[in-house]
């Protein structure tokens, strides 16, 4: 599974993954994207490639947008929910190092990284969490935390945050097993959470049409609730360069990125992008984002977030892009879409220096619960 090789490779999935021919694992591997299939925006002063520079057939990914299904983890494992297993891939080896399937009889709806890639969290259509070795890639727990389907997972440090289709957002320790908080936050379902880089805030967005803001320190009543959405809010997103400042993106329905200030009663930004806004995700190293939309462009929209100007617009999917992750160098980012592909694009500069060191805090939230 390589898209830094010029040549098309064979890849053996176990069952119940079966291909037609080896060629439709790799599909697209160029080392070089020609000069005149690169974007060279004034504001981003740097080529942006048009072209993604891998894409893979992943037969299996289902075309569901109250699922999160794609995962990519700081030691660059990609994690990925193929009909009812999960195949984990080394991204610097270029192989894949393993795969899970649930023994629960319940589906697998969402997934996400723990503890700087040690443990992969898995929410279960029936409420449970199940918890992921990453390394031998066996169960080592479950946690009962939702009444029914958990379809979207946050992972800080030895944190879970989840949400569900009973409508609560839940934190949990991975160490003890407890609840940090557990708070009714929609009355339908949870569809995308997001908790800030100085874990003070945990914001989720519903399909009752709502974003909801917390704090860490004082989660049993809202800081504010906003309604201004007018459709399915999952794409959700707290902008890691600036404290209290998050985004969210509406629905079929909404079509609107919105801006929000936790000191402020009502977004202080909206724009229309024309589409389904299905995901969104900050670079770590500019002050730019990136959201992935549905009907009728199926784009990958770069953004710089000064203006709330369009700095790329990237074509190739053919159905709506439901799936987005960020690689650990903060350059890449992957999509994954019902059109069973998913693709690697570069668009953003390498870090200066890596500034992700959460431990310290999640463990002192853990102590003040």
């Amino acid at each position: 599974l390589t898209g830094y090789v010029s040549t098309h490779s064979s890849v053996s999935y176990p069952s119940p993954i079966t291909l037609s021919r080896p060629s439709d694992v790799l599909v697209l591997s160029p080392t070089h994207t020609p000069r005149h299939e690169m974007t060279n925006h004034p504001k981003a002063n740097r080529y942006i490639s048009s072209k993604p520079f891998k894409a893979l057939h992943v037969p299996g990914l289902e075309d569901d947008f109250y699922k999160n299904l794609v995962a990519w983890s700081p030691r660059n494992h990609i994690a990925m929910v193929l009909r009812d297993q999960i195949f984990v891939w080394n991204d610097f080896e270029s192989r894949q190092i393993g795969s899970y399937c649930t023994k629960a009889d319940a589906q697998m709806c969402s997934i996400t990284w723990l503890d700087n890639g040690r443990y992969l969290a898995v929410g279960l259509s029936s409420g449970i969490i199940e918890i992921i070795d990453g390394t031998t890639f066996t169960a080592i727990s479950s946690i009962s935390v939702h009444s029914s389907k958990v379809g979207t997972l946050s992972g800080y440090g030895s944190l879970i945050v989840s949400g569900g289709r009973d409508g609560y957002v839940t934190s949990t320790d991975l160490r003890t097993k407890l609840k940090v908080f557990s708070h009714k936050s929609h009355n339908y379902e949870v569809c995308g959470v997001s908790v800030s880089e100085d874990l003070q805030f945990v914001a989720s967005g519903g399909n009752d049409n709502r974003v909801c803001i917390r704090q860490f320190t004082n989660t049993a009543k809202p800081l504010r609730i906003f309604t201004e959405h007018s459709a399915a809010v999952k794409a959700i997103a707290w902008n890691p360069h600036k404290s209290g400042v998050l985004l969210s993106g509406g629905g079929t329905a909404d079509k609107t990125i919105k801006v929000w200030d936790v000191n402020k009663s009502s977004s202080i930004k909206s724009v229309d992008t024309g589409s389904q806004v299905c995901n969104l995700a900050w670079s770590p190293t500019v002050n730019e984002f990136v959201t992935t939309h549905g009907f009728s462009q199926n784009q990958i929209v770069l953004w710089d977030f000064s203006t709330m100007e369009r700095i790329s617009t990237l074509l190739g999917h053919t159905s709506r892009v439901l799936f987005l992750s960020v690689s650990p160098d903060g350059q890449n980012i992957l999509t994954g879409a019902g059109d069973e592909r998913l693709k690697f694009w570069h668009i953003w500069p390498q870090k200066q220096a890596d500034s992700e060191q959460r431990g310290g805090f999640v463990q002192s939230i853990c102590q003040i619960r």
